[in-house]
């Protein structure tokens, strides 16, 4: 250090380098997060926006560019945000329609600020003059961990409406990513957005909802449902499903069970696995499940 100070150029010097080096770890690339995909949805007249809801955008408390947290070892947490300052939200917009452009389809997007309200956000959605709506609304969505572990963490809701505005279907996904060490988070960040986000959207209650051609109709939303004492099951007949040689058990976490089903209880589903025909029944509570598709096309959505 006695030597430094002799020389205070190459002090500065040295502490300048450091600064900027543990800077650009708080700055990611507008560029790398690209290349997104969405699954096949053949409706040709959808609106689309992304509704950054995170509490700590909407409490201004972050900025819209921001990506989460680098955690230091005292507690104190740094923000890492976008390296051009543009809106996170934005971005994943502009993604998304070079996506919907892969597979030919000229989805619209619709301009939904992180401060506009559930009734604004609609109407965006609705100015479009599109039949069939997506609000992609983002609960939590960002990078955090400590020490060596770090993960890109996800909460979204995804509400399907027809033109009117009327809600055909809700979903809710939560996941979470490793990204592994703070210094190396940013390879693999790329790709946790773009699993997280094809994930969520690749629902069979959400493609049949987008792709329908029912446009007024609306079927039944699932997590958002309040539970009741008594559980009613309604059966609904669909033409379009493909005979199974199983039934398929739909959560409300969007994973899919293939069983037998049983027996159906006011608390519990009675099923055997499909690859375990000779196993013991397991159970599975029936306040966890949305739906329940039947090997001869027929299904019950669990209310």
């Amino acid at each position: 250090m006695s030597s430094l100070l002799k020389y205070p150029f190459l002090f500065f010097l040295l502490l300048f380098v450091s600064v900027s080096t543990k800077a650009s770890m708080y700055r990611v690339d507008d560029a790398t997060i690209n290349d997104f995909n969405v699954p096949n949805f053949t409706n040709e007249s959808i609106a689309i926006c992304f509704w950054d809801k995170r509490i700590q955008v909407v409490e201004k408390k972050r900025p819209t560019a921001w990506l989460g947290f680098l955690r230091g070892g005292y507690g104190n947490a740094f923000g890492v945000v976008l390296e051009s300052g543009s809106s996170f939200y934005s971005l994943l917009n502009n993604r998304l329609q070079l996506a919907f452009e892969k597979i030919n389809n000229h989805a619209k997007i619709a301009d939904v600020s992180p401060f506009d309200d559930e009734l604004a956000a609609k109407k965006s959605l609705q100015n479009t003059g599109c039949k069939k709506l997506i609000l992609i609304k983002l609960n939590d969505f960002k990078i955090d961990g400590y020490n060596t572990s770090y993960y890109f963490y996800s909460n979204i809701d995804i509400s399907i409406m027809n033109a009117n505005g009327e809600v055909l279907v809700t979903s809710n996904y939560v996941d979470k990513y490793e990204l592994g060490k703070p210094q190396k988070y940013k390879k693999p960040l790329p790709e946790a957005i773009r699993k997280t986000i094809f994930n969520a959207l690749n629902k069979t209650e959400i493609t049949d909802a987008v792709n329908s051609g029912k446009n007024g109709s609306i079927s039944t939303t699932n997590k958002f449902e309040e539970k009741t004492e008594n559980k009613e099951v309604e059966k609904e007949e669909n033409s379009n499903l493909n005979v199974l040689p199983y039934d398929i058990i739909v959560t409300k976490k969007g994973d899919e069970i293939q069983a037998s089903v049983e027996e159906i209880t006011d608390k519990t589903i009675k099923y055997k696995s499909k690859n375990q025909p000779n196993a013991p029944i397991r159970n599975i509570n029936i306040v966890d499940v949305f739906m329940i598709k039947y090997k001869d096309g027929t299904k019950e959505i669990i209310k």
